[in-house]
């Protein structure tokens, strides 16, 4: 009687072994390839934060692409100055067609939005390393940016207008459309810049709304 077993449960023993060492050999495979896709991913995040980016920008092909579109009229009074004192932020909002000369002049106001302090949603663009702390004219600590910080837009008159800050989000680029056309009855503002750090893998978007 045992003898009769014993081949068929060494055969049962020989495959099960045989499917533990598929499973295993499956598992390490799998841990390897993700590993791999982490290091690719991240890989770009690397870099010396006390050097200037030469290559990335928070526009997308399409906004570069659109500049010989745009049809830009000058509001009654416009805004011309941008501040967050929480993060030691400041610096001039540049108006024009094509926005990658104007943000290496400062923020640049993307003119298929609305106005700043109008009604409507305006966006305004800002690299975060073209140029480095201590300097302000850049958006490299707008990441610390938190839900109700005061920005403070300055108009050509010389009046103050403060918006308060709703939202912190980042998004992929080829979403960046979505957000920016919104519209609103309400003045809301949004600013966008390159994430994480260093690369311009994702945007981040400060949305902030006019404090009446």
């Amino acid at each position: 009687m045992f003898n009769n077993k014993l081949p068929s449960q060494f055969i049962f023993g020989l495959v099960i072994g045989f499917l533990y060492t598929i499973m295993c050999e499956f598992l390490v495979i799998t841990i390897y390839n993700e590993y791999n896709n982490l290091i690719s991913d991240t890989s770009n995040i690397l870099y010396d934060e006390t050097k200037l980016a030469d290559t990335e920008s928070p526009l997308t092909p399409d906004i570069v692409k659109q500049k010989n579109t745009y049809k830009i009229t000058p509001p009654p009074v416009k805004a011309t100055y941008l501040k967050i004192e929480s993060v030691d932020i400041e610096g001039p909002i540049v108006y024009g067609i094509d926005g990658e000369e104007a943000l290496k002049q400062g923020f640049w106001h993307y003119p298929a939005s609305s106005y700043p302090t109008y009604n409507g949603v305006s966006t305004i663009f800002g690299h975060r390393r073209h140029h480095l702390p201590p300097a302000k004219d850049t958006f490299y600590n707008l990441d610390k940016v938190e839900k109700g910080d005061l920005i403070e837009i300055t108009l050509e008159d010389g009046k103050k207008v403060n918006y308060e800050v709703t939202g912190k989000i980042e998004i992929y680029p080829s979403n960046l459309d979505e957000i920016i056309s919104k519209t609103s009855n309400k003045s809301i503002l949004n600013l966008v810049t390159c994430t994480p750090l260093g690369t311009d893998k994702m945007r981040l978007i400060i949305t902030a709304e006019k404090v009446e």
